[in-house]
């Protein structure tokens, strides 16, 4: 039974008996002691990465490395005096069979001699040429793929780029020899590692005196190039600071002035009329675009002048996010509060009745009048600190039944905040076979800031015809003309003739023998120019054998 130690060879680990340990150790000393002190750390790591990979390849399935092995080792490295004595005899016949053994070339890229990364000097290393004749050959063989079909000048440049990709590089001693096909031992180790160490150093070297004799230069040229981005950035920031300075004080200013161009959804527009949230709100906008639009134009300011310090900057910054902030939770609270009390909706449908003789019916628009001093609030609102009155685009639905004689208009409103009553007036008018839609509603200033939502809906027997007044200040949903459903009819207006008939498809109408989209055949039949003084007079005549529809008025 044998005691074993664990020990490190170029950072590699391994297990070692006791005698060969012995053995490996004094031959290792004994290496070392024949370098120059200079050269011995280098040369020492190279001989173990050597030791490695012999020790590697006659482990094989072994864990333990026994005195054998260390004597493989020491035959195919050599003895320090033997080769102080008879430095010669490693380059015999003698050792032919470890000179054999290493003489096999390997394809390495030789980073030491490279004008990309090396795959041409080690193709060169591989197959015995000088480095100038193997790029000498890349080229020309690169040239005949530019002028000739056969071979392609972009295989070329792949096969490069794989063989870069593919050979590993060289970087120790014993990867250089293999390369070169030299034998691996004590002294072509030795040189080896002296040349990787002097290229290594010269190349040092070389970029040290590049640095120092293009060190004024890059200094003049990095400062000066500093200072053009450094003054971009001044610029830019400057510039920023200054629009977003100025959108916050004319937000501001215009909050106070004008509110007629302030444009908030829904009833949001009423903030403004309860001046603490009008107050906070302005707070809220200018200190929201000064915090950012101060630290752009400091940022130019240190730009521009990088020797300016600020005093007591955290203090001000923290102030002012503080104001900000506290003002953004009052307001914030408040708005919460508002919208506490309207949750949910109260609705109410009201039928009207439209008490309309004959076949027709119009419907027209109307401009409900303010009676007194009323204030406008943004686009859509009046008030007079009592009422409210909100412009509106009245939109009917029509819907056609069978089973409906007499039309009637239903009329649903949806007011925000259940349980608080529904105070909206609603001012439609019907006389006649007219039917008014209000361009307006009005509801309580106590309401305002609850939304109202008006939906139309016109129920009319199935071949009632729809005229749209003079007042067009509503919008007709699913909206079908005086013409019928699917019968071709020929009106005689004024002299001129119109044949129009809706098709199968609902998008589209034939007039004239012409198919147009729903949207364009609508405003060529509005734009019949009928004067809807004369229809209380309007007189239809229909010959039903030929489809033909006459109107007259009574001019």
């Amino acid at each position: 039974m044998n005691k074993t130690l664990n020990i490190g060879l170029a950072g590699y680990s391994f297990m070692i008996d006791e005698q060969a340990y012995l053995k490996l150790n004094d031959y290792l000393a004994a290496l070392r002691n024949s370098l120059e002190a200079d050269e011995a750390d280098e040369v020492m790591h190279d001989i173990e990465i050597r030791m490695v990979e012999i020790f590697r390849e006659l482990l094989g399935k072994r864990e333990v490395i026994n005195s054998e092995d260390v004597d493989v080792v020491i035959a195919q490295i050599g003895r320090p005096e033997i080769i102080n004595e008879q430095e010669e005899i490693y380059y015999s016949q003698n050792t032919a069979h470890t000179d054999n053994e290493s003489k096999t070339r390997q394809l390495f890229r030789d980073g030491t001699n490279m004008k990309i990364a090396g795959v041409c000097s080690g193709l060169a290393h591989y197959f015995g040429i000088d480095v100038s004749w193997m790029r000498i050959i890349w080229l020309v063989i690169a040239l005949i793929g530019i002028v000739s079909a056969g071979i392609s000048t972009t295989l070329i440049v792949l096969l490069y780029i794989a063989l870069w990709a593919v050979l590993p590089k060289a970087e120790t001693a014993s990867d250089f020899l293999r390369m070169k096909g030299r034998p691996i031992n004590f002294d072509t180790l030795k040189e080896e590692s002296g040349r990787v160490v002097n290229f290594a150093n010269s190349s040092t070297q070389k970029v040290q005196e590049m640095y120092r004799e293009s060190q004024p230069i890059l200094r003049s040229t990095g400062s000066g190039l500093w200072n053009v981005i450094r003054y971009a950035i001044g610029i830019f920031a400057a510039l920023l600071g200054t629009v977003l300075l100025s959108g916050g004080i004319g937000a501001v200013a215009l909050g106070y002035i004008d509110t007629d161009s302030w444009s908030l959804p829904g009833n949001s527009i009423f903030i403004l009329s309860d001046y603490n949230l009008k107050y906070a709100l302005m707070a809220v906008i200018f200190l929201a675009t000064f915090l950012p639009a101060l630290a752009f134009i400091l940022i130019a300011v240190k730009m521009f002048s990088p020797k300016t310090t600020f005093k007591n900057l955290g203090y001000v910054f923290g102030a002012l996010f503080v104001m900000l902030l506290s003002c953004s939770i009052f307001f914030g609270l408040s708005i919460a509060k508002h919208k506490a009390q309207l949750t949910g909706y109260n609705e109410e449908v009201t039928n009207i009745s439209i008490p309309a003789t004959g076949d027709s019916l119009i419907i027209q628009g109307y401009d409900v009048k303010r009676e007194g001093n009323f204030i406008k609030m943004g686009k859509n609102f009046y008030h007079n600190g009592k009422i409210i009155h909100e412009l509106s685009v009245p939109e009917v639905k029509i819907q056609r039944k069978d089973s409906v004689f007499q039309p009637y208009l239903s009329v649903e409103q949806n007011v925000q905040g259940y349980g608080l009553g529904l105070n909206t007036t609603v001012p439609v008018r019907v006389e006649g076979n007219t039917v008014y839609l209000p361009n307006a509603i009005q509801y309580p200033f106590a309401d305002r800031f609850r939304n109202h939502y008006i939906n139309y809906k016109l129920i009319v027997p199935k071949n009632m015809k729809i005229i749209r007044g003079a007042n067009r200040n509503f919008t007709l949903l699913n909206y079908e003309s005086a013409t019928g459903q699917g019968d071709k009819v020929t009106l005689d207006i004024k002299g001129k003739k119109w044949v129009i008939q809706e098709t199968d498809d609902e998008d589209s109408i034939l007039i004239n023998g012409k198919k147009y989209d729903a949207a364009t055949g609508e405003k060529i039949l509005d734009s019949l120019d009928i004067d809807l003084s004369d229809l209380a007079s309007l007189q239809i005549d229909v010959n039903k054998g030929s489809n033909h529809v006459q109107v007259k008025t009574g001019k």
